[in-house]
């Protein structure tokens, strides 16, 4: 009787032990495309809870292009503390394809769990869920992101980033597209012989920027 008292004791200690250290598990809603125009919707399932301290993220990318970057996810419902929901920026016209996979962060910055990594096809005819997505944060995972614009993603109500040591700073590297007449040139007057006119400084934005990001393998 005794022994099998304590074998009951070891067993239950035992399985208390791996309930408590187990990871979550993330668990996304499957995404059966993405929109060329509005906010994407992800949503996710994270079993056991993660901790108190602990982000749930969407890590996303154009498809095999360049480093991936993240938006934190939300407790869709408070009665309802597992179920997360995230947005997406809107893809660039020539985005065709994201990256996608979730993953929960630990308050140093580590990995604890992560979902699979699945391809979403973009699509103009794309019907699902969208958002007005205000005030986007977009955080970077690499320092090639840092003061460059968000790669293959427009800058639409993009507000804030956070770069890889967590500092959030105003998002100030998106330039908008614009019309040539719209551009902010000075118009500097000159005289050409008897004929006045005009002429553009067009230094104030660089024709040629920076390419994106080099192609990374996550």
């Amino acid at each position: 009787m005794k022994i099998t008292t304590l074998s009951c004791l070891l067993v239950g200690a035992f399985t208390a032990s791996m309930t408590f250290g187990q990871a979550p598990i993330v668990t996304p809603e499957p995404l059966a495309c993405m929109p060329t125009e509005g906010h994407s919707v992800v949503y996710a399932d994270v079993d056991p809870l993660p901790g108190d301290d602990d982000e749930v993220r969407i890590f996303f990318r154009r498809d095999g292009f360049g480093d991936y970057y993240y938006v934190i996810m939300e407790v869709l419902d408070e009665n309802v503390p597992n179920r997360y929901r995230g947005v997406v920026p809107v893809p660039e016209p020539d985005n065709l394809s994201t990256q996608m996979y979730l993953g929960v962060i630990a308050p140093d910055r580590t990995l604890v769990s992560r979902s699979l990594t699945t391809s979403v096809a973009i699509d103009e005819d794309c019907d699902v869920e969208v958002d007005d997505g205000a005030n986007f944060v977009v955080g970077e995972t690499s320092y090639a992101q840092k003061n460059r614009k968000i790669a293959w993603w427009q800058c639409e109500d993009v507000t804030s980033r956070i770069d890889v040591n967590g500092e959030v700073r105003d998002e100030g590297s998106c330039v908008p597209v614009i019309l040539w007449w719209q551009r902010p040139e000075i118009l500097v007057p000159t005289v050409l012989g008897s004929v006045g006119g005009v002429v553009l400084v067009d230094d104030l934005i660089d024709p040629n920027p920076p390419s994106p990001v080099s192609p990374s393998t996550p």
